[in-house]
């Protein structure tokens, strides 16, 4: 109380008058901490006596001896620097203001569970924050105009910087830095300091020295430091197994048990107290501990530690019996140089000392032995250590001692020791070993590869074929559900729809489903090949009237192509058994290949022939050719020739037909010619053109019938998109489109026409040269095209100065990480991958654009300094090259008079437009304005200098008519000549 006497709740009817509790007397002034549920008591700034009472805070006036009752909630109180009550239950906070007595309710966000009992559940600390403790985690409640403002702690375990457990039992601010630090006593969560600032917590338990994880109290101190002017920092905690001592600077801890004269090693929970002339109290199950801090004294004595007794095979070793030892005067075992032992003396006992006798009892002790332990291993009093079934190896021991108040000694004892290994398992033993073993495994190893290469290769390859066809076959199956749904749904909004450029839609929806519907068809035929299960249904009629069928539904297609179509026999009819949808397949693949390598302007020949029992198909073009490499494998399934670029770009993308295709066409045509009991051959010259053998058997032993199988209308031309227009809006960005697919080219013309001005080109090298024509804003690429793909597009127009500039998206089924390598290393700006959404295309559009802008910002402002920065030449990109170069012309000839704009495209090389699209696209100046803007500042600067007056500044900057010079000054720098020397 404020005359400084003590209160206990064990003995409630006595005040005690001194620190050592041995003066009392009657307690007449707090007689209701009597009452267990009035014990919550505390004192304001003029000496009164506050307490809780249920739901009612009570006064006792210092002065008028008088008592009053308020209306007042919690089950904690303190007095806060302001001389306010606040108390806390599970809801908020409680204030009451004895000044107006009126009391305030500040509720938590959501009400909290009690965990703790006993606790004291309210800290007020340096700043005039309040911590809430004993509910779950720990709240801080910030004083604010409305108020306080909450912020709580809880534990994370997936935070290692959060609160080690939810039940906090006591807080206290850090004795040096109280602003930053909080400490904070868990139950089971050991001692935790928590960053103010950055709201991190740190944890100390038993492993860090502390002598239990409950920590029922926390009080800080600042102790004298007799060997020097600072005075160290302390918090003692009491705990369930007796008192510890943590110095917050070294944080290393003092441990305190009965031995020390501690009433008991259990303390209770809120039993902790600070006097006001410092003394500490801790309460526990069989009474107080009261001291000073600065009272204690401790043993400073360093000890030295000795190795006193060695035992191997639990008998003890004598100095004449341990080999090598280094025999001193002194007989302890800490003398020895090294000791050697045998491999069964793998079984020791040490044995050692710290020489200090204050209180050996209380002497501490922790080792290492090195080559197994990385750190030292505490040992508590114990001073003996026993090692079993030590590997041979070298070893050393080394241990340190305390004295009982914890002063390690600064040098460990130390003992080296040696165990040999037995002789088979010497260094040379095992190194015979490895030999012998390594030529067994050598000689097997050659054995097994010389008898299983071949076997293995062959289960490998046939394990990785089979696995394709079922991984091809039920990704199949698959696909033919969506399929129908796809196909239905487009020929109902076919038949349904009148807008014609909506059923041109849909008709695109259908062709690509069909497409897709074919190519699955196709992988479901070779897998029911290879499993025997493809069934033939044969008829009987003239195959050659069929043959020529197939051949008049490509004429469409050859005729797009300037290709002469043609089909010749001997016979006027071939009547045979033949199945007409393979038969179908068969030719089908055979002519669109050749279709489709045969260049403008060739002849593609199909012959039937009957030879005795066998028919005899060939299928003859004048195309490109096959390289002889590649003939052996032409059948493989997905296999691919190499000469993809000779195809023709009007055929791309149809079925059967498409660019670089799928490597099934030629390998299901050759299984199906299997089955049918036939053959299939090809002779190609490489630049001649090729032909394709198939040879069939003619039965004739089905049921004659005149039938013929429908062939697919995907192979209708597609209509390619318009071509620019030559009226382009100016508002809108220049996009060109290189890609082969018409499909495709139709779709992004949909996607982009709104937005941009288009331009198309169908092939890799019409791209180029229509980018070298018209220097559009952005280019959109496929990869695989005809004569150049994408990767040689972006190649050549990045490399040549007047496209570098042009940013590049490529576009392309190959999403594979090695091909968006690619294509980025040859300097593409984006790589979107098919399938593709529209949003994506259009924002990777602007976003590139938009980069433009900020690029032409940046050599807007390099072109138009007075001198442009220059780059080391490791450095320098070709943009930046280009402006130096055209900088650098107009630098040396600007005095010129007759230099302007058909002169600076000369010695850049390019034509106007090209000049002027490039300039303007990386520094929207016009190359005639960026000459007069350069004149200008140079007749600016000898203006500046005094080096001309204006007359004679225009003469040397290739002005020859003053007046227009004062003109196009006045316009540039807002002033005249002559005001500028002023």
């Amino acid at each position: 109380d404020p005359n400084v006497a003590l209160y206990t709740g064990a003995i409630p009817d006595k005040k005690f008058l001194s620190n050592s509790f041995d003066h009392s007397a009657p307690n007449t002034d707090l007689p209701m901490i009597k009452d267990r549920e009035q014990r919550c008591v505390t004192f304001d700034p003029a000496g009164n006596a506050w307490w809780l009472n249920r739901s009612q805070i009570c006064h006792d006036g210092a002065a008028t001896k008088t008592k009053t009752k308020f209306p007042f909630d919690g089950f904690a109180l303190i007095c806060d620097r302001n001389g306010r009550l606040v108390s806390v239950d599970e809801k908020g906070l409680h204030r009451f203001d004895p000044a107006t007595e009126t009391s305030q309710h500040f509720p938590f966000e959501k009400p909290q569970k009690r965990l703790s009992e006993n606790s004291r559940f309210l800290f007020e600390d340096s700043e005039g924050a309040i911590w809430i403790f004993g509910l779950e985690g720990l709240i801080c409640a910030t004083p604010s105009q409305d108020g306080y403002r909450y912020e709580q702690y809880l534990n994370n375990p997936a935070n290692l910087h959060s609160l080690s457990i939810n039940t906090v039992l006591s807080v206290a601010d850090d004795p040096l830095e109280p602003r930053r630090y909080l400490w904070v006593g868990t139950k089971g969560g050991g001692l935790n300091r928590l960053d103010k600032q950055s709201g991190k917590f740190k944890k100390y338990t038993t492993e860090q020295g502390l002598p239990d994880n409950v920590v029922y109290g926390v009080l800080s101190s600042l102790t004298p430091n007799p060997a020097s002017k600072d005075r160290e920092a302390f918090i003692w905690l009491s705990t369930n197994k007796g008192l510890c001592r943590f110095n917050v600077r070294t944080e290393s801890t003092k441990n305190f048990t009965i031995a020390d004269g501690l009433q008991d090693n259990e303390f209770n929970s809120g039993s902790y107290f600070k006097t006001r002339n410092g003394y500490f109290i801790f309460g526990g199950i069989n009474g107080i501990n009261i001291f000073h801090p600065d009272s204690l004294r401790f043993n400073k004595n360093l000890p030295q530690t000795q190795i006193v007794g060695l035992q191997v095979n639990n008998q003890k070793m004598e100095i004449g019996q341990l080999a090598n030892a280094d025999f001193g005067t002194n007989n302890s075992v800490s003398r020895y140089h090294e000791i050697i032992l045998d491999y069964k003396q793998n079984l020791l006992n040490f044995e050692f000392a710290a020489l200090e006798f204050t209180n050996p009892a209380q002497n501490q002790y922790r080792y290492q032995l090195v080559g197994v332990d990385k750190d030292w291993v505490s040992l508590g009093n114990k001073n003996s250590i026993q090692f079993a079934n030590l590997a041979p190896g070298s070893y050393t021991f080394k241990v340190l001692g305390s004295n009982n108040d914890g002063v390690w000694s600064e040098q460990p004892a130390e003992l080296r020791f040696t165990i040999r290994p037995p002789w088979w398992a010497s260094w040379w033993a095992y190194g015979l070993y490895f030999l012998l073993g390594a030529a067994g495994i050598w000689w097997y190893y050659q054995y097994l590869l010389r008898q299983r290469f071949s076997e293995q290769e062959k289960l490998r390859l046939k394990e990785l074929d089979d696995f394709k066809s079922r991984f091809f076959t039920n990704i199949t199956h698959e696909f033919r559900t969506p399929l129908t749904v796809m196909l239905g749904m487009s020929d109902q909004l076919a038949r349904e729809e009148k807008d014609e450029p909506k059923r041109h839609k849909i008709g695109l929806i259908k062709r690509s489903g069909e497409r897709l519907l074919l190519l699955a068809n196709q992988i479901l035929d070779l897998a029911k090949l290879e499993s025997h299960t493809l069934k033939m249904n044969y008829i009987q009629g003239d195959v050659l009237a069929f043959i020529r069928y197939i051949a008049e539904s490509l004429h469409s297609l050859a005729n797009a192509q300037n290709l002469i179509l043609r089909v010749e026999s001997e016979q006027a009819k071939i009547v045979m058994d033949y199945d007409p949808e393979r038969l179908l397949q068969i030719v089908h693949n055979l002519l669109s290949n050749a279709i489709k390598f045969t260049p403008s302007g060739g002849k593609v020949m199909l012959r039937a022939n009957q030879e005795g029992s066998w028919l005899h198909l060939s299928v003859t073009d004048t195309g490109v050719g096959i390289p002889p490499e590649e003939l052996p494998h032409l059948f493989e399934r997905f296999f691919q020739a190499k000469n993809q670029e000779h195809v023709s770009p009007s055929l791309s993308g149809r079925a059967g037909v498409g660019l670089g295709g799928t490597g099934i066409g030629l390998s299901l045509t050759r299984e199906l010619v299997r089955v049918m009991g036939g053959e299939i051959t090809v002779e190609s010259t490489l630049g001649q053109g090729s032909t394709f053998l198939v040879k069939l058997p003619v039965t004739n032993s089905s049921l004659f019938e005149e039938k013929m199988v429908e062939i697919p209308k995907i192979l209708t031309a597609n209509r390619l998109p318009a071509a620019l227009s030559t009226n382009p809006e100016p508002d809108k960005y220049h996009i060109l489109i290189i890609e082969d697919n018409p499909d495709v080219v139709e779709y992004l013309d949909t996607c982009l026409k709104d937005q941009y001005h288009l331009d198309f080109a169908y092939n890799g090298q019409a791209g180029i040269e229509k980018a070298f024509e018209s220097v559009p804003d952005l280019i959109v690429s496929d990869v695989m095209m005809p004569f150049k793909d994408g990767f040689e597009v972006v190649q050549a127009l990045k490399n040549d100065e007047r496209t570098s500039h042009i940013p590049i998206v490529l576009l392309t089924a190959k999403a594979d990480v090695q091909s968006r390598l690619t294509g980025l290393r040859k300097g593409a700006d984006a790589y979107l991958s098919k399938p593709f959404h529209q949003e994506e295309l259009l924002v990777t559009a602007d976003n590139l654009l938009e980069t433009r802008q900020k690029l032409q910002l940046k050599y807007q402002q390099q072109i138009l300094a007075p001198e442009m920065p220059a780059a080391p030449v490791a450095a320098v990109e070709m943009e930046d090259a280009f402006l130096q170069k055209v900088r650098a012309v107009i630098e040396a000839h600007y005095p010129e008079e007759d230099f302007g704009l058909p002169q600076l495209c000369q010695k850049i090389g390019m034509s106007r437009s090209q000049l002027f699209r490039k300039m303007k696209a990386l520094t929207d100046i016009a190359p005639s304005d960026l000459i007069r803007s350069h004149r200008l500042n140079k007749a600016r600067g000898l203006i500046e200098s005094g080096a001309a007056n204006a007359g004679e500044a225009a003469w040397q900057v290739g002005f020859k008519d003053q007046s227009y010079f004062t003109k196009l000054y006045l316009e540039e720098f807002g002033g005249l000549p002559s005001a500028t020397r002023k």
